[in-house]
C-alpha cells in the first residue's frame, strides 16, 4: 500500500492510501462479482500493454488464487473476441498447461 500526501488549496494535508493495481485486480477477480469483473474489464481497457498470462503471473505471485475464465472473460471484453482468439492461437503452448 502506498501512502500519497496531498497538500489542498487551504494547506491542509490530506492522506490517501493507495494500493498496487495489479492488487487491485486481483482482489476484484478473487471476489469474482459481476461488478467486481466489469471494474478489470475497465482497467484492462486502459492499459494497452497489459497481457493475460503475464498479469496471471504477476497475480500468482502476490498468492493470490483465481478463476482463470474470468481474468480471459475481462481480457475479451476489453479488447473484444478477436484479440482473445488471436491471443490463443500465439500463446497455445503456454495456455496449455491451465486447460
Amino acid at each position: 500500500m502506498t501512502t500519497i500526501i496531498h497538500e489542498n488549496d487551504e494547506e491542509k494535508k490530506e492522506i490517501v492510501k493507495a494500493v498496487n493495481l495489479n492488487y487491485l485486480i486481483g482482489m476484484k477477480l478473487t471476489s469474482a462479482r459481476k461488478q467486481n469483473l466489469r471494474d478489470v474489464t475497465e482497467i484492462i481497457n486502459s492499459d494497452d500493454t497489459m497481457q493475460p498470462l503475464e498479469l496471471l503471473a504477476i497475480l500468482n505471485d502476490m498468492d493470490f488464487t483465481i478463476d482463470i475464465s474470468n481474468l480471459f472473460a475481462s481480457f475479451e471484453g476489453a479488447r473484444g473476441m478477436e484479440w482473445l482468439e488471436q491471443y490463443y492461437m500465439n500463446n497455445e503452448n503456454e495456455l496449455s498447461k491451465y486447460f
